[in-house]
C-alpha cells in the first residue's frame, strides 16, 4: 500500500520541529545551569542553622553576597564562616541578622527619681 506524499512529508515536518524543539529546550537549560553555577543559594546546613553555597571565589569570610532564593528574589548576606570547599563551590555560614523592632506609636515613659 502506497501513502500518499503529502503525508510522508507532514511526518518529516513534525519530526524535525520536535528535534528542533528539543535541541532549542536542551540549550535552553545548559544556558540555565552555566548560570546557575555562578548564583549563590541558601541550604540547610547539618545543624538545622541555614547557610549558602556558591562559587568559591564569590564565598569568602567578610564578603557581602547576593543570594537567590527559591522564589527568584534576592536578598543580601555576610558570609561569616567557611563550613567546606572544594574544587568550584563553596559552603558557608551566614551572619545572622538582627531584627530591630521600633513601635509605631512611641510610648511615654515616665521616669521617676530614686528615694533615698
Amino acid at each position: 500500500m502506497l501513502v500518499p506524499r503529502h503525508l510522508v512529508e507532514h511526518e518529516q515536518h513534525v519530526q524535525d520541529f520536535l528535534l528542533a524543539h528539543e535541541a532549542a529546550k536542551q540549550k535552553k537549560k545548559r544556558r540555565r545551569n552555566k548560570q546557575k553555577k555562578r548564583e549563590i543559594h541558601f541550604m540547610k546546613l547539618t545543624l538545622g542553622e541555614w547557610g549558602i553555597s556558591g562559587p568559591r571565589d564569590l564565598v569568602r569570610p567578610g564578603q557581602t553576597v547576593t543570594v537567590v532564593k527559591k522564589n527568584g528574589t534576592t536578598c543580601t548576606e555576610v558570609v561569616w564562616r567557611i563550613i567546606s570547599r572544594d574544587a568550584a563551590r563553596a559552603t558557608a555560614t551566614i551572619i545572622r541578622r538582627v531584627r530591630q523592632v521600633t513601635p509605631s506609636i512611641p510610648r511615654l515613659v515616665q521616669v521617676t527619681a530614686p528615694r533615698d
